[in-house]
Order: C-alpha cells, then structure tokens, then sequence
C-alpha cells in the first residue's frame, strides 16, 4: 500500500454524491489515513459551507476551500478575502438585475435575493459592506454574462453551467497545494489529487496522481492517471485502485 502521500479531495460531486456522504467513500478514507496518508480537503466550498457531517467524521489532516482559505492541522496558512470594492460591485449588479447571490465566508455565510437562506443582506447592503464581512467566495445562481466580469474588479470568475463563481484573482486549487506542501516539506511526488469538475483542473493537473469520477470532462483524460467508472463511491474504487487501501 502507498503511505506518507498528501490525498487532496473535492467535496461535490467527489467525496459527496448527490449532496451525502456514501459509507463507501467515508470508510475508504479513513482507511487511507490508517495507511499512514494525510487527508485534505480540497473544496470551491468555503469554510462555513463545509457540511458538518464531512468535517466530523472523517479525520481530515488540512483543508483548503475556497482556494482562499488554507489550513493545516491547527495552523491557518492563507485567508484571503474578497474587498469592499469587489463586493460592492458584485452587489450592484445582482440588485439591478436581480440575480440570486451567495456569500461564502470562513465563520458565516451571507445571501442576496433568498429570503430565509443563510443571513440575507437585502435591506442593508450598506450596512453589511461596512462591517468588513469576511468573505471568501461569491456565487451567482443565474447565468452570467463573460462581458459583465469586467465590472468585478479583483474577481476571478469560473463558469458552469447554469450558474458562475467568483474568488480572489490570482488564486486556484493549486494555490493550497502549494502552500501545504511548503509547510510540510513533503514532495509533489508524494501527492494524490480526486476531483470531477472544470474547478478541479489545476489541482489534478498539479497531483503526481490524480483520479476523476466518472462525469468529469473527457479532456481530463489526457493527463489524469485514472478515472472512476463507479457512479456512487467513486473515492473508494479510486483509493483501492491507485492502491492507497486494499480490498
């Protein structure tokens, strides 16, 4: 069995399936961890928007979330968070044209045009700008227009779908990667990525292994080491077949 490996994980659509956490997923990774490997997550989630459920039952060695927010074990490594400048202009736009907007943040997650979620800001933007909300990620849950990022200064912005995401410029899954091998000297050789989606290329291009479920972009193919065909507990048939646990 592999051991003394850095084991980088994306939560949706990853290590979570359809929102839960699979038996399957949960055992294999606590059994990697018994196998002498760290455990980080590697979420576009922030930290506040960590299910309670995943930090609580497995054993995680460090996180980053966000791509902004770096931890590991107790040590803080990086919190970088979205200005005033760029959060004023992010809501001047969903307030003209009436996009739903969540604000991700590491203690405390914030809403716009959803009444009753999380803590809305609708009556009191001004308000909340100037009590220098600590947030690390926005997301718009309509389509939004590429010709409108101009308008977000400071705003590195991904795209799905149906919806889009924004964080600090300059930053990516890599980013932590970097930050978590340089405070504890481990090698990138001795690294494992497992993602599934557009957000997660730089983390699995970056691993020395990397392994992808089985609706993640054909493309990945050209330069992860294996894909999943397991719909429900793709983490698990990942872990035994890159041999960091056993059948």
């Amino acid at each position: 069995m592999k051991s003394g490996y850095l084991l980088f994980f994306d939560l949706d659509g990853t290590v979570l399936r359809n929102g839960k956490l699979p038996e399957e997923n949960r055992k294999a990774l606590i059994a990697a961890k018994d196998n002498g490997n760290y455990l980080v997550i590697n979420s576009g989630r922030s930290k506040a928007y960590v299910p309670k459920e995943v930090l609580e039952s497995i054993p995680w060695d460090g996180m980053i979330c966000g791509s902004v927010y770096v931890q590991w074990q107790d040590k803080v490594l990086l919190n970088r968070t979205l200005s005033e400048k760029t959060l004023r202009a992010v809501l001047d736009y969903v307030s003209k044209k009436g996009t739903r907007l969540v604000m991700e943040g590491v203690e405390k997650n914030y809403s716009f045009g959803m009444p009753g979620f999380q803590i809305p800001v609708d009556d009191d933007m001004e308000g909340f700008l100037k009590s220098a909300p600590k947030v690390s990620k926005v997301t718009f849950l309509e389509k939004l227009d590429p010709k409108e990022v101009p308008n977000f200064p400071g705003l590195r912005t991904i795209f799905f779908k149906t919806y889009a995401e924004g964080i600090a410029e300059g930053y990516t899954k890599k980013t932590g990667m970097e930050r978590i091998l340089a405070e504890t000297g481990i090698d990138r050789e001795k690294t494992c990525a497992f993602g599934d989606s557009e957000n997660d290329r730089e983390m699995l291009a970056f691993a020395h292994l990397s392994a992808v479920m089985p609706e993640a972009p054909a493309a990945y193919d050209a330069f992860v080491t294996y894909r999943s065909t397991c719909a429900r507990h793709g983490v698990a048939d990942s872990l035994m077949k890159l041999e960091f646990i056993s059948e």
